[in-house]
């Protein structure tokens, strides 16, 4: 009887959580539904292509 009931509460938990986990993923996926409410959101920074910057190579550091 206890374990029965104790089973039937894990499987509880497990059912709500991984319903409560694809809710709040569909949520973030799909965003805000205010469209004003995504200007309350930064758009992020197009990644800037700089050139390289040389690095500088000490050849003094190895033992003799």
């Amino acid at each position: 009887m206890l374990l029965e009931l104790l089973m039937w509460g894990i499987i509880l938990q497990v059912l709500l959580g991984v319903g409560f986990g694809l809710v709040c993923a569909y949520l973030s996926w799909r965003g805000p539904r205010d469209p004003d409410a995504a200007d309350l959101i930064p758009a992020l920074e197009p990644a800037r292509s700089a050139p390289p910057v040389p690095q500088r190579v000490r050849h003094d550091t190895h033992f003799s």
